[in-house]
């Protein structure tokens, strides 16, 4: 009895130990390798594995990779000042003593406006991005991410959205606010 109870108890052990594996090498590994790259790099390379489905030229592909690395030099021309910026906060921070808080407040505010130009950046240089392309071209690649878009979200059907992801299940219960609304 001592035996069958030991194996029982090894074998629980291997397969709880190989589930915690797998789990942590799963929580390490990215489901996508897009979604760590930047916008810009993700379009660009798009559009070079469809170039010749979008009939895009290589002077095209050319302009679009010397605009993604301005694009990506203005990037961390941005991080380094607001990067300055946290230091210099940091600073003001750690004086408890003497701490200036309109220089505070003035930091904190550049620091927004650091954040909101990085944002801005960002938008303006994907509008230039597709503007080098033609008219014909943008309307295809606009097509390209609906189709991406209605391919991701059939995946999380039921799971993210509003709708049951099966016949036989519940549809969700209403939000407590509904029911003390006027």
């Amino acid at each position: 009895m001592k035996r069958i109870t030991t194996l029982i108890l090894i074998l629980a052990g291997f397969f709880l130990f190989s589930i915690g594996v797998a789990a942590q090498a799963r929580l390490r590994t990215p489901r996508s390798q897009n979604m760590r790259r930047p916008a810009q790099g993700r379009l660009l390379a798009v559009l070079q594995a469809k170039q010749e489905e979008l009939k895009i030229t290589d002077e095209q592909i050319q302009q679009l990779k010397d605009h993604k690395l301005a694009m990506e030099e203005k990037a961390v021309q941005h991080r380094n000042a607001m990067n300055i910026q946290r230091l210099e906060l940091k600073k003001l921070m750690l004086d408890k003593e003497n701490r200036d808080l309109t220089k505070i407040r003035a930091l904190l505010s550049q620091g927004a406006e650091y954040r909101v130009d990085h944002f801005i950046s960002r938008l303006k240089s994907q509008e230039e991005a597709l503007n080098i392309l033609t008219l014909e071209q943008r309307e295809a690649v606009k097509e390209l991410t609906k189709n991406r878009i209605r391919q991701q979200g059939s995946q999380f059907r039921g799971r993210f959205s509003r709708q049951p992801r099966h016949s036989f299940q519940r549809p969700p219960a209403r939000s407590f606010d509904r029911r003390f609304r006027r």
